[in-house]
């Protein structure tokens, strides 16, 4: 550990220079590789790891790009991985990965002289240098460190090298997970925030809409019964943002008009071929869309209400009679109108 601190100087130097590649998770664990091979002069540092139950491993190494010590290294990974999956099923129920620890300890499995011995003879290590390899674990995480170090290290100083690096990895993997937290949180809470703005716009509309229809009751309530479908189409017209409506009730099973707005005139008949008298017959509402693009064949007036509305119209019945609405504002709501018209037709 002396000899490994003896660099941090050394380090700080030579570490600017990853710097600004150092933006993603991955480019910051590579520049931890990158730290561990100048600190002993190492020939290759592969550190593999995954985080959160995730089984696909990441790989970082340093120096970067192809090297000739790669099978080598890429070997040492391999058996501690087996080790690592063998640790993990002996611990069974004890100590199961991917569930943190009470301590947050940090467990460390190396390979033995002879798994050293048997990897170097395979891979052909070359003469003057030494393979040293670790995993370690924290029960949710795990890091996998393998380094080709010059024969002249002592082991101590190689194996308290591995360990610093995989605490600093352990510390990137936290530090991640709380910036995804963190991002999502954030994220979360806009999206609340503009879930929460939009339910209170929602809310207030909805009790000035609940505010209007009392106010339209106590209003039909009030007025007198010569006027009382005068009222009752000016409240609903109002209410959605119409401004042509006719209102029609039932005699002797005919409609006969019984109040109109300004402007439209008195002597429409709604016994005749009309869409009021369609809805008020089957019950049902009934909406007429005008289409300024229609050819002159298929502008022909098929109803009453196409001659007496410039535009768009929509035909509502209630218990005596039916109410037609017509406007050339967009922003009408036949939804509203009928709303309103259930909610007044016992008074009309």
């Amino acid at each position: 550990m002396r000899n490994v601190l003896k660099h941090r100087d050394r380090l700080a130097t030579e570490a600017s220079r990853p710097t600004s590649r150092q933006s993603s998770f991955g480019d910051r664990i590579a520049g931890i590789a990158e730290l561990g091979v100048a600190t002993i002069a190492a020939e290759r540092c592969a550190i593999a790891f995954q985080s959160n139950g995730v089984h696909l491993a990441q790989l970082a190494c340093a120096p970067r790009g192809d090297s000739r010590w790669d099978p080598l290294v890429k070997a040492v990974l391999l058996a501690l991985d087996n080790r690592l999956s063998d640790a993990v099923a002996a611990r069974g129920t004890k100590r199961p990965r991917g569930v943190a620890t009470s301590n947050e300890s940090i467990d460390q499995i190396a390979l033995s002289a002879r798994e050293i011995g048997a990897i170097a003879r395979v891979e052909k290590t070359g003469e003057g240098f030494q393979i040293a390899g670790s995993a370690f674990t924290d029960g949710v995480s795990a890091v996998r460190i393998a380094i080709v170090a010059p024969f002249d290290r002592a082991r101590s100083e190689i194996e308290a090298l591995l360990q610093l690096m995989a605490r600093s990895v352990f510390v990137e993997i936290e530090l991640s997970a709380s910036r995804a937290s963190l991002e999502f949180w954030r994220t979360h809470g806009a999206e609340n925030g503009r879930q929460a703005a939009g339910a209170k716009q929602e809310l207030v509309r909805e009790r000035t809409a609940s505010d209007y229809l009392d106010n339209a009751v106590a209003a039909a309530r009030r007025a007198q019964p010569a006027d009382c479908f005068q009222r009752f189409g000016e409240i609903v017209a109002a209410g959605a943002g119409f401004d042509q409506w006719m209102v029609a009730t039932a005699d002797g099973g005919e409609l006969m008009l019984a109040a109109t707005s300004p402007g439209v005139p008195k002597e429409f008949d709604p016994s005749e071929a009309s869409t009021l008298s369609e809805s008020f017959r089957r019950h049902i509402v009934i909406g007429h869309w005008s289409d300024r693009e229609a050819s002159d064949a298929d502008r022909v007036k098929h109803y009453l209400e196409e001659r007496v509305f410039a535009g768009s119209y929509v035909c509502i019945p209630f218990g005596a009679g039916a109410i037609a609405l017509a406007s050339r504002d967009a922003r009408a709501s036949a939804a509203r109108a009928e709303a309103i018209v259930e909610r007044l037709a016992p008074f009309a």
